[in-house]
């Protein structure tokens, strides 16, 4: 056989390794994580912010209303487009994360879904201002985080905290790199924690500025997180708690250099 022969025929043996393996991988489709690692990262550098848009994983989050009156107690309603299947994450269908865009007020509702595929929750705004919601679920198995921003109309005035308190209890945060352990103590003596949706614990954090969102949850025992931030800045996290059925919210101010 002469060179240019065996080149062609090479080429002609290549292209049909491709061509084949091509087809495999359409056919296996692509490697995922499980749903339960997906938006939980092992490093800093493996963090990818969510929330920061109304639409992912094919989903897009549509409400009718996102003007309400500060101090009203609303119903707030919601759709998320392309959903087909819901499963339950912690316990639960959907987190609805609803913060000012201050940071000066946090909450986490879970909506109800309706017959039509709607969701619903009641929800107050206290005080006028822009804020966040950040729908929290997994659907179809892919676990997303949508957001979608609210304003509630009237002068505002920054720096005026409405996050629930920790009560009768102290909370003390040690941080270690990515890995952030809480201590609640009440009268100096330390408290054991209940479990709270599925979890010892959970933490949400945001980046300020533009609200890029982290939900962990605590290890299994005791209250410390893994959180790895993704990007240098200034964030707060968000920590609950439950102790004697009763759910508490602390927040802590993070910087990543």
């Amino acid at each position: 056989m002469s060179g240019l022969l065996r080149v062609l025929a090479f080429v002609a043996l290549l292209s049909l390794v491709l061509g084949a393996a091509a087809a495999f991988g359409r056919a296996i489709g692509p490697l995922e994580r499980g749903v339960e690692d997906e938006g939980h990262a092992e490093s800093a550098e493996d963090a990818h912010p969510v929330g920061l848009s109304v639409a992912a994983n094919g989903f897009r989050i549509v409400a009718p209303r996102t003007r309400i009156a500060p101090g009203q107690n609303a119903r707030f309603t919601f759709r998320v487009l392309g959903a087909r299947t819901f499963e339950p994450s912690h316990e639960r269908l959907m987190h609805l994360i609803v913060v000012r865009r201050d940071l000066d007020y946090f909450r986490h509702l879970h909506p109800v879904r309706a017959r039509d595929g709607s969701w619903a929750t009641a929800l107050t705004l206290p005080a006028p201002g822009a804020y966040r919601v950040f729908a929290d679920f997994v659907a179809d198995g892919k676990r997303t985080v949508l957001g979608l921003d609210l304003f509630a109309p009237g002068e505002w005035l920054p720096g005026r905290s409405a996050t629930a308190g920790t009560g009768p209890n102290t909370v003390a945060l040690d941080r270690d790199g990515e890995r952030l352990r809480f201590q609640v103590t009440r009268a100096g003596r330390e408290v054991t924690v209940d479990r709270y949706l599925g979890a010892r614990g959970h933490l949400v954090v945001l980046r300020k500025g533009d609200l890029a969102y982290v939900h962990t949850h605590a290890e299994e025992d005791e209250l410390a997180f893994e959180a790895p931030l993704p990007s240098p800045g200034s964030y707060r996290a968000y920590l609950q708690f439950s102790v004697g059925g009763r759910v508490f919210t602390k927040a802590f101010p993070l910087e990543e250099r």
